[in-house]
């Protein structure tokens, strides 16, 4: 299981972080544009980012776009850790995925099978196929290091309220399938995670944070065991 204790996301449009800024994380997430005609550019970005020497994720479009595949053979380059897929609702999504990757990897002169694959299960359709897609994802390459989980995102589909017994329910199921699959479960947060929700996070069983703010991941550390080996909040 790779480390996943805290994780920055660079949305497409913030400044990269610096050295410094990205020293408390345990890899970098870049999301891409919007706009396919920035793909180019973002392949640049991406490389940019590989330079401030934290492992790199590096987010695909959703499938049904039909831009993962010129995304990533724009982006994946030598130095890009891993990929993260956008909630599927097919295995068979997955496995075009996975073959994306494939030529992506044989594009850029990569060692098959080296580039890492987190999957984000935040609908009830990702949920649904949650435990058949991370055995069939574990019984071809085996490149699966994580899984994010959106509370808010499912919340929005289902018209709750994030902290509903609806959705902790879900929370539970997504920790318990990674576990039973041997990664770690992340719950990821676009903006500043409150104090309860990294509190919560880890006593659902999640192993960590994805977040948008750099200055939460010290407090994402202090609350969760590992590397920081602290129990309390970090100052």
């Amino acid at each position: 299981m790779d480390a996943a204790t805290a994780l920055l996301i660079i949305p497409p449009v913030a400044a990269p972080p610096s050295a410094e800024e990205a020293a408390e994380a345990d890899a970098l997430i870049a999301l891409p544009p919007a706009d396919a005609d920035a793909f180019g550019q973002f392949g640049e970005r991406v490389r940019a980012l590989i330079e401030v020497g934290r492992p790199l994720y590096v987010a695909i479009p959703p499938v049904d776009t039909g831009l993962a595949r010129e995304l990533l053979l724009a982006a994946l380059a030598p130095g890009v850790y891993g990929v993260v897929a956008r909630p599927p609702s097919s295995i068979e999504q997955l496995r075009y995925v996975e073959g994306i990757l494939e030529e992506a990897e044989e594009r850029a002169e990569i060692r098959p099978g080296l580039t890492a694959l987190a999957i984000g299960f935040g609908t009830p359709k990702a949920l649904a196929i949650m435990p058949e897609a991370l055995d069939a994802m574990r019984r071809s390459a085996g490149r699966v290091t994580w899984i994010a989980w959106n509370a808010e995102m499912l919340a929005r589909e289902l018209g709750a309220e994030p902290a509903s017994p609806t959705i902790a329910l879900a929370a539970s199921q997504v920790v318990l399938a990674a576990a039973a699959d041997g990664v770690g479960a992340v719950r990821w947060i676009n903006g500043r995670p409150k104090r309860d929700e990294i509190v919560e996070a880890r006593a659902l069983g999640f192993c960590g944070l994805a977040t948008t703010d750099a200055h939460s991941l010290r407090r994402i550390r202090g609350v969760f065991p590992g590397q920081s080996g602290g129990e309390g909040e970090a100052t």
